[in-house]
């Protein structure tokens, strides 16, 4: 009896024992960082992670330790064995964000992992593993979410991986890993995306994978395929994005995929695929993009008038007859054999045909276009061509509703050998020639040809300078570290002082980010003819061998995310809050309205957002690798964006829209009225900053949100307008969001309706000095916190103001 009374005095007094009585996770969780190279982080308070709320760090009901995401820490070595004491372990994120600083290196087999049989997500993309597929993880059989992309990955695909059942999300992306494709993964039936992209497979296309019925994701573009397109995956029902482009596959498009009816992004785009357009893109019901270029189809092209098409490419092909009409927002049909066309800039294509010699020996003599490298005709109806071995013994490929009915003989043979080596030695006096021009340039130049010997030398637009690399090392000081500010989706930024006394912010491309002369020339005429009070300028460049420079004006202030987080906050008043989202609006409204091409940003985020002397926005970080189809496809197949302000459409369709960088945006102008992160794991209603705003604005209304650090008293009724405006943007469903055009206006409404009202027509022609005595009544003004505004009517004000304006597709 006296034990029992005495027992819950035991359990109170427990509770009170001082902080060094440790658990035993967080002890793992101590030595696992500490084996790593990992300093105990500032924010992991007590010993108790699942009372402390250390970052990163999550528990469950019974205060074990079930969620750890340790991303870009810095972390090196091999993964301890300790780890497997964490056996209540349901997600383990090891890995990095593209282009993010302290990336992890992690190495070794992860036979540590061998003993969380709990665990279900596992990350460690971008970590040095190297060697084979870590067979460590083949015994994780609760997996659901696997991603092993750029992590050096050799070897061929483990025949266990059937073992993995339960898999939903399979990424070994830009790996070097050889071998087949395996039929085996078709035995993952429950797989909803999957992603082998950039690997020396040297494979057919296995057409188990057919069998994935719930799979909407398949990514297996650069992987050195061969073979013809299986027409099993039109079962393929639920697919909703298909990315096959940069193989050598052959023959024709099969009419069988006409039954994926949800498919929405296809893109086939530098094959070897033949045949006749495939007539039924035109008829399906969700499809939106398509890209078909760079191929060897022929025969007449429909009129396009598909009421779901947004995008279609169909350039670098032999289509011939009269050029089609298109109605869909975003059509490419150039360099092709259409009535009309010459072959002079076939070039262009690196194709092996004039449209005559193609007509002639193809179509005329019922011939197939040559197989590629080390590969033979297997079905000569068809046109798919397999490997030799595999051709010589009778592999067939697929059949289909191709038109090559004509079987050429031996002479047929022979024409195509002649033709190969009459395109050998032209491509290698071509080589020669071209070799001897770059011997002729001298090192004090070191200017180089484009990819296009026509196109002559490199002249620098008009308005921007070309630097030399001694100007550029001599500004950084050897691009010392000392002048590294920051980096980006380009690379490191270095601060540099010109010789004239100018200064600049120096982007260096990173290894990773590095492009071809041909993108890199047309990134630079494209920021070049960017000009705009909100955007950071280009100045100029500079290209010396292998490296690749950008240099913008150097914006005084930093960038927003270092003044709402990594300083005092409070000299932001809500009014200059008002004012940078202004700025950044209409920063984004010239990328998607008055750009030519119009340019996607892809990662709209504070850090993003620079501040001048006066504190004006300016929006930096976007080029080439964002603008729209004329130069790339907007369907992004690598991470776009940073967690908490990417798109969530993205990772359904791996699409990216105007109303991609408007969720940006979203996210952005919840944090100025905030002062709360987009992602925030101490924020324990909802990490996700959008969420916890709709469920506060339920709970608590606009006050429940306001940062209370931009005024004693807030004008909450103009604040609940710029709110709803941000949730709007931030919407799910794409179509649900406004366009950056419609959130100028309802911004500016906003400031037109303060008292009184700025006499300029848009913020955007009156300078801060004009209006900042306009908008510095509103703190404390008992009359601007009352005033009633509302999201609905200032959007229609905002829409009948810009009636007569053309709203940028999204």
């Amino acid at each position: 009896m006296r034990i029992v009374l005495v027992l819950p005095w035991l359990l109170f007094c427990s509770a009170l024992l001082p902080s060094g009585f440790s658990t035993p996770d967080g002890d793992v969780l101590l030595s696992i960082i500490s084996a790593l190279g990992m300093e105990r982080p500032s924010n992991w308070t007590g010993d108790d992670p699942c009372l402390g709320n250390w970052d990163g760090v999550r528990c469950d009901v019974n205060s074990r330790v079930s969620y750890l995401n340790l991303t870009n820490k810095g972390l090196s070595g091999e993964i301890p064995a300790e780890i497997g004491n964490l056996n209540a372990l349901i997600n383990l994120d090891l890995g990095n964000l593209k282009g993010q600083p302290n990336r992890n290196t992690i190495t070794g087999d992860l036979s540590a992992l061998s003993g969380l049989s709990n665990l279900q997500s596992l990350n460690l993309t971008f970590n040095p593993l190297a060697g084979g597929f870590p067979t460590a993880v083949l015994g994780l059989t609760a997996l659901t979410d696997l991603r092993l992309d750029n992590c050096q990955l050799t070897g061929e695909i483990p025949k266990g991986l059937s073992k993995l059942g339960s898999l939903q999300y399979l990424y070994l992306g830009n790996n070097s890993m050889t071998g087949a494709v395996l039929s085996e993964i078709g035995s993952l039936k429950n797989l909803i995306e999957l992603s082998l992209w950039n690997h020396t497979f040297m494979s057919t296309i296995a057409p188990e994978l057919s069998a994935l019925r719930n799979l909407r994701y398949l990514n297996l573009h650069d992987c050195n395929l061969f073979g013809g397109l299986p027409s099993e995956f039109g079962n393929l029902v639920n697919l909703e994005t298909m990315l096959l482009y940069g193989n050598s596959l052959t023959g024709p498009i099969p009419d069988a995929w006409s039954s994926m009816s949800n498919l929405e992004d296809l893109e086939l785009y530098k094959n070897r695929l033949t045949n006749t357009f495939p007539s039924w893109i035109l008829n399906a019901r969700n499809l939106s993009s398509v890209d078909l270029s760079y191929n060897y189809l022929y025969g007449p092209v429909p009129n396009i008038s598909s009421s779901t098409l947004e995008s279609l490419n169909i350039a670098c092909n032999y289509f011939s007859g009269s050029a089609p009409t298109s109605a869909i927002s975003s059509f490419t049909d150039s360099q092709n054999c259409f009535n009309g066309s010459t072959d002079d800039n076939r070039g262009f294509c690196n194709s092996l045909y004039k449209c005559s010699e193609f007509s002639k020996q193809i179509l005329d003599n019922g011939l197939c276009p040559t197989c590629p490298p080390q590969q033979s005709l297997s079905n000569r109806t068809t046109c798919i061509c397999l490997e030799d071995s595999a051709a010589s013994s009778g592999g067939g490929g697929q059949a289909s509703s191709g038109k090559f009915g004509k079987i050429f003989g031996s002479s047929g043979g022979a024409l195509l050998l002649i033709i190969a080596a009459l395109c050998g030695f032209w491509a290698f006096r071509k080589f020669r020639k071209a070799n001897k021009k770059n011997e002729d340039i001298t090192d004090n130049v070191r200017q180089k040809f484009t990819n296009y010997g026509s196109q002559g030398y490199w002249e620098a637009p008009k308005g921007v300078q070309r630097f030399t690399l001694e100007e550029l090392t001599k500004a950084t000081n050897g691009f010392d570290f000392n002048h590294e500010i920051g980096s980006g989706g380009f690379g490191k930024v270095f601060y540099g002082k010109l010789g004239n006394g100018k200064e600049v912010a120096i982007k260096r491309a990173a290894d990773s980010s590095m492009q071809g002369g041909t993108e890199f020339r047309n990134e630079v005429l494209l920021l070049s003819r960017l000009h705009h009070r909100n955007l950071v300028r280009l100045e100029g460049f500079c290209e010396d061998n292998d490296l690749q420079i950008l240099v913008y004006e150097y914006v005084l202030n930093g960038n927003l995310h270092a003044h709402l987080f990594q300083r005092d906050a409070t000299s932001f008043g809500w009014l200059k809050r008002l004012d940078i989202a202004v700025g950044i609006a209409q920063g984004l409204d010239y990328l998607h309205s008055f750009a030519d091409p119009p340019v996607i940003h892809r990662d709209v985020k504070p850090s993003n957002v620079l501040l001048d002397e006066n504190l004006v926005a300016k929006v930096s970080d976007f080029g080439i690798s964002r603008a729209t189809k004329e130069f790339e496809t907007h369907v992004s197949t690598t991470p776009a964006g940073t967690a908490g302000y990417i798109d969530p459409q993205y990772f359904l369709r791996r699409q990216l829209t105007t109303a991609s960088d408007v969720y940006g945006f979203g996210v952005v102008l919840l944090e100025l009225i905030t002062g709360q992160k987009a992602i925030d794991p101490t924020r324990l209603e909802d990490h996700n900053l959008v969420e916890w705003v709709k469920m506060k604005m339920k709970v608590e209304g606009i006050q429940g949100i306001v940062d209370r650090r931009m005024c004693d008293d807030c004008p909450f009724s103009l604040y609940e307008t710029v709110t709803n405006l941000a949730i709007r943007c931030a919407s799910f469903n794409k179509n649900d969001r406004p366009s950056m055009k419609e959130v100028v206006g309802v911004l500016d409404a906003v400031v037109q309706s303060l008292s009184p009202p700025p006499t300029a027509t848009s913020l955007e022609h009156v300078p801060p000095e004009k209006y900042a005595s306009i908008i510095s009544i509103g703190e404390n003004d008992e009359a601007d916190s009352t005033k009633s505004v509302t999201f609905n009517s200032l959007l229609a004000a905002s829409k009948a103001a810009f009636k007569d304006s053309t709203l940028t597709p999204r």
